[in-house]
This record gives structure tokens, sequence and C-alpha cells, in this order.
């Protein structure tokens, strides 16, 4: 077989493939899901919070459920419930008191980042024994010598800090039945609290005053949220934390919210299996 009609053969290969594939995709029926929920489908906080404590305990252990954080769809409807959990036992801090240490420990990162540097020139320069390179396949490793190693540790521990690795957890619960319930969760903070003080910053250059408020936090998805802060004479901005920028308000379309037939039937049976285990926990 020549080189044209080869040729002629893969590109036709390719063009059947590609239809078929298509024709496929068309036969999967989507559903488009109203912008409002209907009633029935509404989740409130009290049963969002039911449901984030008892994923909360099978995923991270004991532990004490804060304040459920309302995150609004760009329709102005509520989309989700972003609920902080402290593991282990205590009292679930202020939101005031959250801030603050986070604040507190992005400072502490500096002075530590400060110190392994002086630490590592020191070393490097001094002819430590325990400061060998050791071959591992094609590279050479440093292995560094205790006090390096540990100052390394203690900025690792505090940046830990500064997202509540390992102290909290978030659970995101759906506020709409036609969603899947558990629409994300993580061994951190919630963003609400860990890009709180920079999108805060962000929002009173925009607006040039030194005093702003928190109006409303919007939820898309895990990588979707958006604070929308108000100037004292009540001009709005909005700080999309990811990529970090300034959006005026209304500049972002809403999506439309669509699922297969077959993720409606799975959407319903994993309600249901969770709100067994809710009542199960009465």
């Amino acid at each position: 077989m020549g080189i044209i009609k080869r040729t002629c053969l893969i590109i036709a290969t390719i063009l059947g493939c590609t239809m078929y594939l298509y024709s496929q995709s068309q036969k999967v029926s989507k559903i488009i899901l109203p912008t409002q929920p209907s009633k029935e489908d509404i989740v409130d906080v009290d049963l969002a919070r039911k449901i984030a404590e008892v994923f909360a305990q099978e995923k991270f252990g004991p532990g004490v459920i804060g304040q459920p954080i309302v995150g609004y769809d760009l329709n102005g409807n509520v989309r989700a419930y972003i609920v902080p959990y402290k593991i282990g036992q205590g009292v679930f801090p202020s939101e005031a008191e959250i801030i603050r240490n986070i604040n507190e420990a992005k400072q502490l990162v500096l002075d530590a980042e400060s110190e392994l540097a002086r630490i590592r020139e020191l070393s490097l320069k001094s002819k430590i024994e325990e400061i060998k390179f050791e071959k591992q396949g094609d590279r050479l490793i440093l292995r560094k010598n205790t006090e390096w190693a540990e100052a390394e540790k203690k900025v690792e521990n505090i940046k830990n800090k500064c997202w509540g690795i390992g102290e909290y957890a978030t659970i995101i619960v759906s506020a709409r039945k036609d969603l899947v319930p558990i629409l994300g969760y993580s061994n951190t903070l919630p963003y609400y609290f860990t890009y709180r003080e920079v999108t805060e910053q962000m929002a009173k250059k925009a607006l040039d005053v030194n005093d702003i408020s928190l109006v409303r936090f919007y939820y898309g998805s895990n990588l979707d949220q958006i604070f929308e802060f108000t100037s004292p004479s009540e001009e709005k901005i909005w700080i999309v934390i990811f990529p970090p920028r300034v959006v005026k308000p209304g500049e972002i379309i809403p999506k439309e919210l669509e699922v297969t037939e077959d993720e409606q039937k799975w959407i319903k049976q994993k309600w249901d299996e969770i709100l067994k285990e809710v009542q199960n926990e009465k």
C-alpha cells in the first residue's frame, strides 16, 4: 500500500471514530437544573450541619463543628454550606481568633524561613562532616545535618498552621438535593478563612478605602469562590480567589447546572444513603 493510501486510510479511521464518539455523546441527554431548586430539594443549614458532622467524624475522627459558612451561587441562591471542623476535643474558636492565628502563623513563617536561610548558609560554609552528598540513581542528594533538617521541619510545621492542616477540616455540603450531597472536603481550614486577609487588602486597594465589610461569599466549586466586599459608601467589589483578581460585580456570567439521567439517579442514591446515616445518628 502506498503512502497516500495509508494516509487516507488513517484519516478515514480517525474521522469514523470521531463521528462514532460524537453520535454516542448525543445519546446522553442532559437535564438542565432550575436556577432556584424546588422546595423539596432545598437543604437547610441545620441538616447541612448534621450531614457535615457525620461525614467529618467518619473521615477525621472526633471533633467540633463550627458555624457553617453560606456559599451563594451567582444568581443569589444558596448553593452550598462550607462547614469548618476542628479535629479533637475543645471549643471551636471564633472567626476573629482563627484569622488572627493564621496571620500570626504567616509572620512566624517569615521568621522561620529567615532562620533556615541562616542555618543553611552557615552549614554550607563550614566543613561539618554531617553534610554529605549521596548518589541516588543519576542524582546527587544533599544529606543535611540535624540542625538544618530541624529548621526545615519547623518551617513546614508553621506553614501547615497557616492552612490549618492536621488541626481542621472542611466539609462542603450541597444546599440542594439535585446535586451530590458532599461537594468537597479537605484536611484544612476553608478558603473563607485562609484567603480572608489577602482578599480584604485587595478590596481596600480596589475601592481605595481603609474600611470594608464582607457582604457575601460565593461558591461555584472548590476552585471557584468569590468574596464580595462593600465600602462605607456601598460600592461593591468582587475578589476572585483563583487566580486572585478583582472583578466588578456581575462581570462573571452564571453557568447552567446540568446532569445526565444516570447522574441524577446516582445523586438521589447518595442523598438516600447520607440521610439514612444522619437518621441513625439521632
